[in-house]
């Protein structure tokens, strides 16, 4: 483990605009989010939604082990505290509302004025972002070639050939990172190995989260089916030689299941969901960040 420790009392002279720019950059994603809902179809995301607590325990956990694995991550690099988990969930989100990348962005201009490092935090976020890509990658391929009986039985279309290359193209690019390591990654190996086996635990942690929130919605559902979904959620979710990810997981979608399917209706529930999450998580830190400037002020 690196000697780096994290302070999170503002001790740097920018300290006072990062938290105003921490402000306006909520007030971004919260504008987002809202956006986001501005159409939604509550009447059939509520009728999906199934009793009891069992789908609503399910979608939270899915919900909070991203930022509770990056958190375990920099709790280990840099003795990040709890109150560390914040900017961890704005990070989320940003990646979620506003472009990939956009929270990693945030998270180390963050950093880099909560911190007290004997180390610039940039090549501990780099490290950190190399090797959750580089795991992702692996999961994804492993799940292509596992679902690789059932994709061989479906007509693609014009969608085949963008996929085939775009799995080229992920392993590629993480046979790349794993030849020229030492030149990518500033942390050591025995630490990248840790971080590396947090980042499967919480892959697989949530692709399990999701496929039993799906389950919990539609029982009936074979496996089969959230295999292929969780598949192609995943690996056009990382590609980059698909243009539009969302548009071509729709047709995917439509094409795995089928016209007037209510598996369709309930992944756009899902995503609806996750959109709601966002405005509660955004408001309560909004809350929290009052509470505290009061307190710092009396």
């Amino acid at each position: 483990m690196t000697s780096a420790t994290l302070t999170v009392a503002p001790a740097r002279p920018f300290a006072r605009w990062q938290g105003w720019i921490g402000s306006v950059i909520s007030a971004v994603l919260f504008a987002g989010v809202l956006w986001r809902l501005r159409s939604a179809g509550w009447d059939r995301t509520v009728a999906l939604i199934p009793p009891g607590i069992g789908f609503w325990a399910a979608l939270l956990a899915f919900y909070f082990t991203l930022p509770v694995g990056e958190w375990w991550i920099y709790r280990r690099l840099w003795h990040l505290p709890a109150r560390g988990l914040a900017p961890l969930l704005r990070k989320r989100i940003s990646n979620d509302i506003l472009f990939g990348y956009s929270g990693e962005v945030y998270f180390y201009l963050w950093a880099r004025a909560q911190t007290q490092l004997t180390q610039a935090p940039f090549g501990a976020v780099k490290d950190v972002n190399v090797t959750s890509a580089l795991v992702a990658a692996a999961v994804t391929l492993a799940m292509v070639a596992a679902a690789t009986p059932w994709v061989a039985a479906l007509d693609l279309g014009g969608f085949a050939q963008p996929l085939l290359w775009s799995s080229v193209t992920l392993a590629s690019a993480s046979l790349a990172i794993v030849v020229f390591g030492k030149r990518v990654f500033s942390l050591p190996r025995s630490e990248l190995l840790s971080i590396s086996a947090i980042h499967l635990v919480r892959l697989l942690a949530t692709t399990l989260l999701l496929a039993l929130v799906w389950h919990l919605a539609l029982p009936t559902v074979a496996l089969s089916t959230w295999l292929l979904l969780a598949t192609a959620r995943m690996l056009i979710g990382r590609l980059p030689l698909i243009p539009n990810s969302d548009l071509v997981f729709a047709t995917l979608t439509g094409v795995l299941v089928g016209p007037h399917n209510p598996i369709g209706d309930l992944l756009a529930t899902t995503t609806l969901l996750g959109l709601c999450l966002h405005v509660g998580v955004l408001i309560v830190l909004a809350g929290v960040d009052i509470v505290r400037a009061r307190m710092a002020r009396a």
